[in-house]
């Protein structure tokens, strides 16, 4: 049995009653049946989470030896604000690259709306992994691929862009044939 400390300019010490004795400090003998009735049904009692702590004394070791390949080289600042003449972003031969990649894929095809949207998913792909091989570093390459049906309505697509005109441009190639056509737009950002 525990007992408090008065507060000050009162009579003695107190007992604390509980749950398992009665008014006297005896006891009480409640039955098991009794005794889980103030838990909760799902046998978690009060804690409401389902949280559960593990022991780590019989846990595996961990290896550590991979991480150390992924932490990244820090570099000196080059403080180099435009590209070099050499390495400017190139409207013409990126406009190549995106209608032969257009030409290549869609050849041959029939517009169907589920293939040309994954199709032109993987077509922005292929175009922007050949955009970023012809060698523009420091530069964020976006590539955006529409393709639609090729009938009897009309479509305008427009672009809005906030750049550097200096040292950021764009370039656009189309595709058509008798089922379908395509847009792809290639956007060179330079990274300052």
């Amino acid at each position: 049995m525990s007992t408090l400390q008065p507060p000050a300019g009162d009579g003695g010490p107190r007992k604390l009653s509980s749950a398992l004795t009665d008014r006297s400090g005896v006891p009480a003998s409640l039955s098991v049946a009794h005794r889980k009735m103030s838990r909760a049904p799902d046998g978690q009692g009060r804690r409401m989470s389902t949280f559960r702590r593990t022991s780590i004394a019989g846990s595996h070791r961990t290896d550590f030896s991979h991480l150390s390949s992924s932490i990244p080289v820090k570099l000196q600042n080059t403080y180099r604000m435009q590209p070099e003449d050499d390495d400017t972003f190139r409207c013409a031969r990126v406009q190549n690259v995106i209608e032969s990649v257009l030409r290549n894929f869609l050849q041959d095809e029939s517009y169907e709306s589920i293939k040309c949207s994954a199709l032109s998913q993987t077509i922005g792909d292929v175009i922007k992994g050949r955009v970023k091989d012809m060698g523009f570093t420091r530069y964020k390459i976006v590539c955006t691929v529409a393709i639609g049906e090729n009938g009897d309505h009309s479509m305008q697509m427009a672009n809005r862009c906030l750049w550097n005109t200096s040292t950021d441009n764009c370039a656009f190639g189309t595709f058509k044939n008798k089922s379908l056509f395509a847009v792809g737009a290639v956007y060179g950002v330079y990274f300052e």
